[in-house]
């Protein structure tokens, strides 16, 4: 797996490409989590269009959602657009979202099929 990580001026974009597993979620998101301007973001572009294999487990999906909640009450005003094709990656960020707002994250989820819409939605 390989993942690219941009910032904009009032965001994050991570780029996932191959095969995915828990860990290298969580490696990506501590380039957001390590950076200052994580606490003035506005957004959160993760692009999984180009996954070819999942290994990620409802645990790895619980575990970044556990992780996420701590940055949210940094910074509550995130919008985290998924663009998502491949059926078992939306599947696991469906659990994501899911336990994320059962945890009562402040940030607003939705999951798209091409950037256009994911970037119109979060008002890039």
């Amino acid at each position: 797996m390989a993942y690219q990580t941009t910032w904009e001026p009032t965001g994050f974009i991570m780029r996932f490409t191959g095969d995915i597993t828990g860990e290298e979620i969580d490696e990506a998101n501590e380039c957001f989590f390590r950076d200052p301007r994580s606490d003035s973001a506005r957004f959160q572009l993760v692009d999984l269009s180009q996954i070819t294999s999942v290994d990620i487990s409802v645990q790895d999906m619980a575990r970044t959602a556990a992780y996420d909640l701590g940055a949210s009450r940094s910074n509550p005003r995130i919008k985290l657009a998924f663009v998502c094709t491949y059926a078992p990656m939306t599947k696991a960020v469906e659990e994501y979202i899911r336990v994320s707002r059962s945890l009562k994250s402040s940030w607003r989820f939705a999951i798209f099929e091409d950037e256009a819409s994911a970037r119109e939605w979060a008002e890039i």
